[in-house]
């Protein structure tokens, strides 16, 4: 489960960031920063295959956001 940890922590920098940004929509902001996580995690350090590899891991766990952070067409 230390995996899943630190890529939700990674997702919610930028699911956060989003928020900054203006994105009020709790299930929008989590589809932008899904699709984000690759960057952020590269952007914070990681090499560009854990980053690759935290984008792969959440696009894994996406299905387990609860209602509230789902939107059906975010890809």
């Amino acid at each position: 489960m230390e995996a899943a940890g630190t890529v939700y922590a990674v997702l919610t920098l930028a699911h956060e960031a989003y928020h900054t940004a203006g994105v009020m929509n709790e299930a929008t902001t989590n589809c932008y920063a899904t699709q984000a996580i690759g960057y952020a995690a590269h952007a914070r350090g990681a090499s560009e295959a854990e980053a690759r590899t935290t984008a792969a891991a959440m696009a894994s766990l996406l299905p387990f956001q609860g209602d509230g952070y789902r939107i059906t067409d975010c890809v």
